[in-house]
């Protein structure tokens, strides 16, 4: 790979990285897409993710359920401790989503007493409750948030949960303080501090998604070019085979990647778009020239020497 690298900077030597191995050409490649996609990974990880995207409240947000927040227990608070609450008795609540989704928020869930009997008890893993014959059955959580004295948890239809923390807040939001706040600013409030409980997995999650956009699209972008490349005639003659091309887009890519990297680390957000397009207008361009100039420099056969 470095001899890749190092030929990727003349016209010439581009044309002979196209005689490289499959192997060195895939694992190239895949360097370049991990340096295309890092600025907008190392935004994602300084902003928490994609806002608006990377958020597990999202839909209960949007429907702003009347309930909220005057009904919400008195005394109960949230800190890096995790919740408090004086009296142990769960809460539930319900919103309809815009998409008719049934959101569930249940605050301090309580665990199943078999010997006091009970009529419904929200717990962790769902409500349970009492069948005719005095059977408990467990009806599990759809699309909801648990609030537990020492952790979050939040189902998304799957019975396994995605856990998250109270680690990240930095002061105490007590509910009764809750209820005197404006109604948009105590959502805010509330539901940013339970979105940074999961920020750990929504970021991988947002990372992992714009690294596989950038393979998927430049992966598409060097299997159509390199396939149009074959129609390239100098001198009527065809002067390269698919392999080849493909080895020279891989190569081609060095400069507009690095200049892409510059432009995106520089900070600005509004430039990052201009990087993007760039390298793409850049890559195809670099690789005409290098079929042009390196095609009457050696003959096409030259045997490629790591």
């Amino acid at each position: 790979m470095i001899k890749i690298f190092v030929n990727s900077f003349s016209f010439k030597k581009i044309f002979q990285n196209g005689n490289a191995s499959w192997k060195s050409m895939i694992a190239y490649f895949l360097l370049i897409v991990l340096i295309t996609s890092f600025p907008l990974n190392l935004q994602i990880f300084q902003n928490d993710g994609w806002q608006g995207l990377n958020t597990v409240t999202m839909g209960i947000r949007e429907v702003a359920p009347i309930w909220f927040p005057n009904e919400l227990p008195n005394d109960v608070s949230l800190s890096n401790n995790g919740l408090y609450s004086p009296v142990e008795q769960a809460y539930y609540f319900e919103a309809t989503l815009a998409d008719h989704t049934q959101y569930q928020l249940v605050i301090n869930p309580q665990t199943i007493n078999e010997d006091t009997g009970f009529t419904i008890v929200y717990t962790e893993e769902g409500i349970a409750t009492k069948d005719t014959n005095g059977l408990t059955i467990m009806t599990p959580y759809q699309t909801a948030i648990v609030l537990c004295h020492d952790k979050m948890l939040y189902y998304d239809h799957s019975n396994k949960p995605i856990v998250g923390n109270y680690d990240h807040l930095e002061g105490v939001i007590n509910f009764t303080e809750l209820k005197s706040m404006e109604k948009f600013a105590a959502l805010t409030l509330l539901f940013d501090a339970i979105d940074g409980g999961f920020n750990q997995y929504m970021v991988f999650s947002n990372i992992l998604i714009n690294t596989l956009t950038q393979l998927a699209m430049n992966l598409i972008m060097v299997v159509i070019i390199a396939a149009i490349f074959l129609l390239i005639r100098i001198k009527y003659k065809k002067v390269t085979n698919y392999h080849q091309n493909v080895g020279i887009l891989i190569s081609a890519m060095t400069i507009p990647s690095i200049i892409s990297f510059i432009i995106a680390m520089i900070g600005v957000i509004e430039m990052n778009s201009f990087g993007v397009v760039l390298f793409q207008l850049l890559t195809p361009l670099i690789a005409i020239g290098a079929i042009y100039l390196g095609s009457g420099e050696k003959d096409i056969s030259i045997k490629y020497t790591a």
